[in-house]
């Protein structure tokens, strides 16, 4: 295949494979499935739950107001989980797509009709799309709507990124470059902090290439597990302004790479990985209407565990098998010339 299609596929793997690699598994990225990085799922979720449940009377020192920091640590994790696999052998284009896809839009389309129907709230089509402005100051249909808006801007951008940075020898000061220059860049706007739309990527680009150069990291790094709660607190602390949240950020990298090695009890690990999404879709609706801390959470746990049951594990299956199915030769793209 020739042309910018062709070249991505070669800078990042594409289906293309080796004579040698033709009958091994295909990488997948829970083959480097990280327990730790699971449990800090559950912090920044809680971090999120615990801002959203004070004005309902669970404010907490710190954590109370914690909103923004959790959804920073949110985008360093996404940033480390899905680059750490292009970084040396590349990607699946067909089976990043599927997973990216299946793992995030069901659960948000039914989130997003369970909302409307609890809130009474209109559910506009630009929500399906992502491209919806929102608000915040006043109650909308799912609030945290918004970072999902983020996350798929960046879904969309970080095969072209991995490729861009593949050829260099070093790519992780070449990515904490990238994020300096970004966050300069909204530190000289005024940021709309309130209103949101599918532009906030601008405000929050600067994060991502940060869990990337983290991703680049091959040494033990269990040391600084400690080195990053103390920066976590200390941000806590700062309550930086949105959306430059740098302290955060920072302590976001330390805590994911001090986390990832170490060993973490298994229903916290599940958690992560299974109930901290939909957890996150479904706390602020279930706050909202049912007005008391304890019993959203409780009832949002219970929510996010049928989610996973009846709608997201089953949408995984479903990409797993389409995605281990031979692609026909005729589709895949020719080796470029010599």
């Amino acid at each position: 295949m020739s042309g910018p299609a062709g070249w991505l596929q070669d800078r990042i793997g594409g289906y293309r494979r080796s004579p040698e690699s033709s009958t091994a598994a295909p990488r997948t990225q829970r083959a480097d499935r990280s327990g730790g990085i699971d449990a800090l799922r559950v912090l920044a979720a809680g971090m999120v739950f615990l801002y959203h449940a004070a004005p309902f009377g669970l404010a907490l020192p710190l954590v109370g107001r914690a909103g923004r920091e959790g959804v920073i640590v949110f985008f360093v994790i996404s940033a480390y989980v899905l680059y750490r696999p292009m970084v040396d052998e590349g990607a699946n284009l067909r089976r990043y797509a599927l997973r990216r896809a299946t793992r995030i839009y069901p659960a948000y389309v039914v989130a997003l009709a369970g909302s409307s129907l609890l809130s009474g709230l209109p559910l506009s089509p630009a929500y399906l799309v992502f491209g919806q402005t929102a608000d915040l100051s006043q109650h909308t249909l799912l609030p945290v709507s918004w970072t999902l808006q983020v996350e798929v801007a960046f879904y969309l951008a970080l095969p072209f990124i991995a490729a861009l940075v593949r050829p260099l020898r070093f790519r992780a000061p070449a990515l904490l470059m990238a994020s300096a220059l970004l966050y300069l860049g909204v530190a000289f706007v005024t940021p709309v902090a309130i209103e949101t739309g599918p532009w906030s990527i601008a405000w929050f680009a600067w994060v991502f290439p940060l869990g990337m150069a983290a991703a680049t990291v091959r040494r033990p790094t269990t040391w600084l597990l400690p080195v990053g709660v103390i920066a976590l607190v200390g941000a806590l602390a700062l309550a930086w302004t949105q959306p430059l949240d740098a302290p955060m950020a920072i302590a976001g990298v330390l805590l994911v790479l001090g986390i990832r090695e170490v060993a973490v009890p298994r229903w916290l690990a599940l958690s992560g990985s299974r109930l901290s999404y939909p957890f996150y879709l479904w706390h602020a609706t279930l706050l909202t209407i049912l007005a008391n801390p304890l019993v959203a959470l409780v009832a949002t746990l219970a929510v996010s565990g049928m989610s996973w049951i009846a709608i997201e594990r089953p949408s995984m299956a479903w990409s797993g098998r389409l995605a281990r199915r031979r692609v026909p030769v005729t589709a895949l793209p020719a080796a470029p010339p010599a």
